[in-house]
């Protein structure tokens, strides 16, 4: 989570899109960085020191200032309690991708930050709609003192392969890089392809054009195996080196044959060849789509119990319905969202494919036959046995906004003209807030079983809610969405949204009026961030789909 030119810019709904990033790359276990202790030394200004986000200068800022002053420092415990149980799950049994990718190279070079083309969710840290940072000032300098971008061969082999890779995570399939270390111990048995403690499905050779003898001779036995096997381009004919160069080059060509030769072996020539090729060779992805291509990340870990648990997130800004035949085994099949803590059990549509919704940059683990839950769960499993629908919507109109204490007025020509993003709104720019909103609303009579819920639609920032002087729960990360007490189904209730938003559009504008503290925000206006609280924002009465009407 260190971005250059992008401090105080982070939001929980960021940063745990961020640490999914992670999960699905095959990390379990995430380590916050930009940490600062408190001084008390009011040169540091309000949010106090952090080394990486000065007014004392540097070459440039970098990370999440991940401390007491941060305005969203009372919602990392939730955060915290999401990823922990992320990383429990996925510590658990062993990893197993659907296809293994040999890695020809040593290490992963840096120059890899300076391929701004490839399309990356997230790719140095920007998010959504947030403005250019400057990010560049580094590279250029970079540039001057060395004579220009040079990328390097692995950087160049890499963004080559990435749209292939992309293009596989879209049809559902998971995959790992295999060096050459693991490929020349690779082995099959009845239950695969097994790469040291790794377990794949099939392997992806993609455009090499020299390899180890030794990683040769080990892939051609496990073709002659049955191992199903991709190859891009030509097949190696060399070793890498010249030590012994003639008698390694044989020895990689007659490998070769013998890969040639083998029955679930493919070659093709283009990169977008390369899935089709996988299925004619009877692999299947992890997640098999109706839609393709549909950008769902996973990863997946067979369980010590004979299980399989599959994290699954959506990568986009937009809520949308993960729809799979998953190709393991998922007679009994749960969804566990790790942000509440919570379990069901999926629905499923008339060809018998899962369906889970996911909200906007949503997230959870589908897990398939797994020990059957307690008896005192069980019964609570068949009640939520279909994901809850909308039976009516309510809209919640005539808002009024106070930031810093102080009233905004309203557009007169649109009574919600508080609502929408505060850079839009004259000084509200460079607000830095809290935001109070504040409109009363009818809930609506509900029949036995129904939920009502307020949806407040786009949320940039923290919302945390309350209906008189009751407290519903904060809203941090999509869907932002609280439950209304089924009690006050019927009656009026005055709502109260306080909105937290980052820190650094009142950053850059303190910089403007000459703060010391922040000079470090000094003429960066051009790169404020989205705050406010922009809906639409509605009452959503939701019933469980299997109820009568």
């Amino acid at each position: 989570m260190v971005w250059a030119g992008r401090d105080r810019m982070q939001t929980p709904r960021k940063l745990k899109a961020a640490a999914d990033k992670l999960f699905t790359s095959g990390v379990n276990h995430v380590v916050y960085h930009g940490f600062p202790y408190r001084t008390g030394d009011a040169a540091y200004g309000e949010a106090d020191w952090h080394p990486f986000s000065s007014p004392f200068g540097g070459t440039g800022t970098y990370s999440t200032h991940v401390g007491e002053t941060d305005p969203f420092w009372a919602d990392f415990d939730a955060l915290n309690r999401y990823v922990g149980r992320c990383q429990t799950l996925l510590r658990l049994g062993r990893p197993r991708a659907d296809v293994a990718v040999y890695y020809p190279w040593l290490g992963i070079p840096a120059s890899l930050a300076r391929a701004d083309d490839l399309g990356e969710f997230l790719f140095g840290g920007a998010f959504e709609d947030e403005p250019d940072t400057g990010r560049r000032d580094l590279f250029d300098l970079v540039d001057g003192l060395f004579g220009g971008k040079h990328l390097g061969p692995v950087t160049d082999w890499l963004t080559a392969a990435w749209p292939i890779l992309q293009d596989l995570e879209n049809r559902g399939y998971t995959w790992e890089w295999a060096n050459a270390e693991g490929l020349a111990g690779i082995r099959a048995d009845a239950d695969g392809v097994a790469v040291g403690a790794n377990r794949f499905e099939a392997l992806l050779v993609l455009d090499v054009r020299a390899m180890p003898p030794e990683v040769a001779t080990g892939v051609a036995a496990a073709v002659e195996a049955g191992v199903p096997a991709v190859f891009l381009g030509e097949p190696p004919s060399a070793q890498p080196g010249f030590h012994q160069a003639q008698a390694g080059d044989a020895a990689v060509g007659q490998a070769m044959a013998r890969v040639q030769a083998a029955a679930r072996v493919m070659r093709v020539d283009l990169p977008d060849q390369v899935p089709d090729a996988l299925v004619a060779l009877g692999v299947e992805g992890t997640l098999r789509h109706r839609e393709v291509p549909r950008a769902f990340r996973a990863i997946r870990r067979e369980l010590d119990d004979g299980g399989t648990a599959i994290f699954v997130r959506n990568p986009e800004a937009q809520p949308r319905d993960l729809v799979a035949s998953p190709d393991v085994p998922c007679v009994a099949a749960l969804w566990a969202d790790p942000w509440t803590g919570s379990v069901a059990v999926p629905g499923r549509d008339e060809a018998g494919r899962l369906i889970v919704p996911m909200a906007a940059y949503g997230s959870g683990f589908l897990l398939c036959d797994v020990p059957p839950p307690p008896a005192e769960l069980a019964g609570e499993l068949a009640a939520r046995a279909v994901p809850a629908s909308v039976a009516a919507t309510v809209p919640v109109a005539g808002w009024t906004l106070e930031v810093d204490g102080a009233p905004v007025a309203a557009a007169a020509a649109d009574p919600d003209g508080v609502l929408g993003d505060w850079r839009d709104a004259g000084p509200l720019a460079d607000a830095s807030g809290p935001g109070v909103y504040r409109a009363s609303v009818q809930v609506p009579a509900i029949a036995a079983g129904d939920r009502v819920f307020l949806d407040l639609g786009r949320v940039d920032g923290v919302a945390r809610v309350r209906a008189g002087d009751r407290d519903l729960g904060t809203a941090r990360v999509p869907p932002y969405r609280v439950e209304i007490p089924a009690d006050l189904a019927g009656t009026t209730v005055a709502l109260e949204v306080t909105l937290v938003v980052p820190a650094r559009n009142g950053a850059i504008a303190a910089a403007a009026a000459g703060d010391p503290t922040v000079a470090q925000f000094a003429g960066k206006q051009a790169t404020r961030i989205a705050a406010g609280l922009s809906g639409p924002v509605e009452l959503q009465v939701r019933r469980a789909a299997n109820a009568p009407e």
